[in-house]
């Protein structure tokens, strides 16, 4: 039987359950959606439909590994059945954000004692190949990467002439090729940026399409992969099987923090396989809050490309200083011997308050949405403010007013 390579939706549900037996019929699903604004979402009010009720018979035949339409399942409807609670209206893989799973107070604390499992769906992945790749990307981006062993990563960042930042992520080394990890932002750009500039060079740089990616955090992080079968890499490792499943590991606020990403067709089958073997099921509430905590940026939220790298504060972990030139070098090694940038993210926390003046806020670029009423925030302060006061007038995009505390 042929189904059309539509993905997964309500109506195709329905229409999947007309060639099942009669038995088996399957009621409509049960979509939750919340506020897309994150401040909202450990408050938010779960919408129901219909009540969702699958027979046995048909959860066995949707999710069994030798259901013939397992590639055609978006991992979305998998979470929703598991209780999931999402951010976005729209339905598809790209655009769908797991916020948690009902309980995102009791799944940060299993993140912090544990391990939680997280699916980061619009993580970007970007591959080169080509025996000039190592060299191409060393001279583009403010890390060392000739000298990058296969096998590990290194985080950094892609900038202009002028230091303003375009991208940032990791880049790691394989036998046959190099990636780029980053969380949401420009990919195109960062793709065009590239592509100019290869001239002579041996060396292809291209999206990787048709892969899921998820990320389990926590101390026992390590185990619970290893109990499911995959080989744990240490940190600012990555290890790469014959399925071309990659694993990647780093450490986010002292918290082990590992990506796995996998191709479309395993999601379900991957996720499922981390669940059973001791993860707690999570979502972006979660993976936000411990983000946050690392202070790791989001281009497009947190920085923008009007931003020079020094600012974002990762100097001790993305920006070498003694690897030679690259495009930016100049600006970054003259801010360096300035000492120090006129303004930069900081991380810190915000708390609700009624009081807090209105004139001239500090504007909050990331803030967590678990936890109590003080929680983990990102801003970006003029450095001689931040040293003048560790307390400061702040608002969230919603009008929220509150303060805005710095981490020392």
């Amino acid at each position: 039987m042929e189904v059309n390579s539509k993905r997964m939706t309500q109506r195709s549900f329905r229409r999947l359950s007309r060639h099942l037996p009669k038995s088996d019929i399957v009621a409509d699903v049960e979509y939750r959606r919340s506020a897309d604004d994150p401040a909202t979402i450990a408050n938010h009010r779960v919408v129901h439909r219909r009540p969702l009720r699958y027979t046995s018979g048909l959860t066995a035949a949707l999710f069994s590994e030798s259901n013939p339409f397992m590639s055609l399942l978006d991992f979305v409807e998998h979470a929703l059945l598991q209780g999931a609670v999402l951010a976005d209206t729209v339905h598809t893989r790209q655009n769908a954000v797991v916020l948690h799973f009902g309980q995102p107070n009791e799944e940060l604390t299993a993140a912090e004692t544990s391990a939680v499992v997280c699916p980061v769906f619009d993580l970007i992945r970007i591959r080169a190949t080509g025996k000039d790749r190592a060299k191409f990307l060393h001279n583009f981006c403010t890390n060392n990467i000739v000298d990058l062993p296969s096998g590990h990563l290194r985080e950094a960042f892609f900038t202009d002439v002028k230091a303003r930042v375009i991208a940032h992520g990791w880049v790691f080394a394989t036998a046959d090729c190099h990636e780029i990890w980053m969380l949401p932002g420009d990919e195109q750009a960062l793709l065009n940026h590239l592509n100019r500039y290869i001239i002579t060079e041996d060396v292809t740089i291209e999206s990787v399409p048709n892969h899921t990616t998820i990320a389990v955090i926590g101390p026992l992080s390590q185990e619970v992969l290893e109990a499911a079968g995959f080989e744990a890499p240490a940190e600012d490792q990555v290890t790469r099987d014959s399925t071309d499943c990659l694993v990647a590991a780093t450490v986010w606020a002292n918290l082990p923090t590992v990506f796995v990403s996998v191709t479309t067709s395993q999601a379900v089958k991957t996720w499922q396989t981390v669940v059973a073997s001791g993860a707690t099921a999570s979502g972006r509430a979660v993976f936000d809050h411990i983000r946050i905590l690392e202070r790791f940026p989001r281009i497009g939220r947190d920085i923008s490309g009007e931003h020079m790298a020094p600012e974002v504060g990762r100097n001790g972990t993305a920006i070498s200083y003694t690897k030679g030139c690259y495009l930016g070098q100049e600006p970054i090694a003259r801010l360096d011997a300035l000492g120090h940038v006129n303004r930069q993210l900081y991380g810190g926390t915000f708390m609700p308050s009624t009081d807090a003046a209105t004139t001239d806020p500090v504007n909050i670029t990331s803030v967590s949405a678990v936890g109590f009423e003080q929680r983990p925030a990102l801003a970006v302060l003029n450095v001689k403010a931040a040293g003048l006061s560790s307390s400061h007038p702040a608002g969230l995009p919603d009008g929220t007013a509150g303060r805005f505390t710095l981490s020392r």
